[in-house]
């Protein structure tokens, strides 16, 4: 490799040697897990599979931008924890009721959470994040009703092809 500089002089050639480093990628990439709105607190709505790669995991964390500043195991938003499993809670209410914050409920504005996932050996050292997706999906919360009183006459004798009588209201 050779220098050279504005006024076109250049240095003597040297060898140089480049070395590609391998990183560990252990948590498994594109990952996403999908859970029903309206979990309780501690729910689990996903667990994070390690990859192997011949490393023994003993703890998982949100990586530092996605974490909570005191706390690498609850996420930045404070909306979910993870164990050192890689089991994903709902970091519900004290009480155990619902989370009803936007990561609980899908008819508020967001619906899908990405957070970068390290995992951590017996010697302490902690690996390359990747990316973990949790969607929240809809659930039918308002129960159908159906008005009183209704009456439908029709022949006697029709067929049972499926022909429409009425329409319940």
């Amino acid at each position: 490799m050779e220098a050279g500089d504005a006024d076109g002089n250049w240095s003597v050639a040297e060898v140089v040697t480049l070395n590609v480093v391998d990183v560990n990628e252990l948590v498994t990439s594109g990952q996403t897990f999908s859970y029903a709105e309206n979990q309780l607190a501690d729910a689990v709505v996903g667990t994070v599979v390690p990859s192997n790669e011949g490393v023994t995991v003993t703890d998982f964390r949100f990586n530092a931008s996605d974490a909570d500043p005191t706390d690498p195991q609850l996420s930045s938003d404070g909306y979910f924890r993870i164990t050192s499993t890689g089991e994903i809670l709902i970091n519900g209410q004290a009480d155990g009721s619902p989370a009803l914050t936007e990561n609980n409920d899908f008819e508020l504005d967001a619906n899908s959470f990405t957070y970068g996932i390290e995992i951590g050996d017996a010697s302490g050292n902690w690996y390359t994040a990747e990316s973990v997706t949790l969607n929240v999906t809809d659930v039918d919360e308002i129960p159908p009703v159906v008005v009183t009183g209704q009456m439908f006459s029709y022949e006697e004798n029709q067929p049972l092809d499926g022909a429409v009588i009425g329409t319940i209201a």
